[in-house]
């Protein structure tokens, strides 16, 4: 059952991979859409740490609405929307994965029940306002790096509609 199942996911990564590459659009506007995502949770964090309080509809709510403005933005300025949130979704991985290691980032867990149970949030400590720095400084570090280094995938640059968005 375990090499049907393997062979399973692999057919359907390869079907979906193909039509992804075939359909870039869609991957542009997932991209914009996850990063807007990741946005809209630093956003809403940077909020809590300042009023330590708040509700989970308006964390939800935040994240949803530039998730969404991020995705209806990728298909007008496609280079933009990649260059940037490659670098945002990238940087936030990265600065989560840092946090898990040396720890004093509150758990987004903790922070739905907390928010749930209108609790004050007492985990945003000197250590976020640290991995927020962390965040912002890899995040534009990594767009300078890819606007000095610009080089487009090949199904970026033969795609007519993504070269028009540019």
């Amino acid at each position: 059952m375990i090499a049907v199942s393997i062979g399973v996911s692999a057919l359907i990564s390869f079907i979906l991979g193909y039509f992804i590459f075939k359909t870039v659009w869609i991957a542009i506007g997932v991209l914009g859409l996850i990063g807007g995502f990741s946005l809209g949770l630093m956003l809403y964090s940077v909020i809590l740490a300042f009023i330590e309080t708040g509700a989970v509809w308006a964390m939800v709510l935040t994240a949803i609405s530039c998730s969404i403005i991020c995705g209806l933005l990728s298909f007008r300025f496609a280079n933009a929307v990649v260059l940037t949130m490659t670098s945002v979704i990238g940087s936030y991985e990265f600065m989560r994965g840092v946090s898990y290691f040396l720890g004093g980032y509150p758990d987004m867990a903790e922070i739905f029940a907390d928010l749930e149970n209108n609790l004050p949030l007492n985990d945003m400590n000197n250590m976020f306002w640290i991995y927020l720095c962390l965040f912002l400084f890899v995040s534009v570090a990594g767009i300078i790096y890819q606007i000095r280094n610009n080089e487009e995938h090949e199904s970026l640059l033969l795609d007519e509609k993504y070269q028009r968005n540019k």
